[in-house]
């Protein structure tokens, strides 16, 4: 096929009928045959979900056992001056997350996945009764425009963090069912504003096994 002719045929088409939808039936047999057969233009890719001050997704459903996970582009690189939040979780699932902390004795459980430094995460537990469960850096970078693979599990007796393949985890006791969730935190700490959030799976979890 001559694809000068073929486009000078298109363009003779469209002269001649604007605004008719079917160019290829106006066309000489030979031509409107592979027309019809050229591989349609690809759609342009989904835009994602990009971080805004107090916009965020959350599941208030997820029983022990669940995960969430995404590809995370930061926009601006990692700082403990801002420790930028990405992730969090707090059971049961109406209580207030409040930053990630939960004193002892409050019956709260809270989760919170941040920016540690330009070349570390942080995934810092509150057990749930108990307080503090403590807190773990995973020697992750965390770099503008770079994108990383991320899932945060909420398992039976411990809380997992991986990113592109690094895992860290913290002990704990964990609520039946815990309300999960990433954009702009819920209270008292900055969001990675501007990154970029894509290609979100959530997984439900079976809860606690029989006694």
């Amino acid at each position: 096929m001559n694809s000068r002719i073929l486009a000078a045929l298109l363009a003779l088409a469209l002269f001649a009928a604007p605004g008719c939808a079917d160019l290829c039936a106006r066309l000489p047999s030979w031509a409107a045959s592979a027309c019809a057969t050229d591989p349609a233009p690809p759609l342009p890719a989904p835009a994602g979900y990009v971080v805004t001050e107090g916009d965020r997704v959350e599941r208030d459903d997820l029983a022990a056992g669940s995960s969430l996970a995404f590809d995370f582009t930061p926009a601006r690189d990692g700082s403990a001056e801002t420790e930028d939040v990405v992730a969090w979780a707090v059971g049961p699932p109406e209580a207030g997350w409040n930053g990630g902390n939960a004193p002892a004795g409050s019956g709260v459980f809270t989760v919170r996945v941040n920016a540690y430094s330009r070349d570390a995460w942080k995934l810092k537990v509150y057990s749930l009764g108990l307080g503090y469960a403590g807190e773990v850096k995973l020697p992750v970078s965390w770099r503008a425009g770079q994108t990383y693979a991320v899932r945060l599990e909420i398992l039976v007796g411990r809380v997992r963090l991986t990113v592109d393949g690094r895992s860290v985890e913290v002990g704990c006791h964990v609520p039946q069912v815990s309300r999960v969730g990433y954009g702009w935190p819920p209270q008292k700490r900055q969001g990675a504003l501007g990154a970029r959030i894509e290609n979100v799976v959530w997984t439900q979890g079976a809860g606690f096994p029989p006694d």
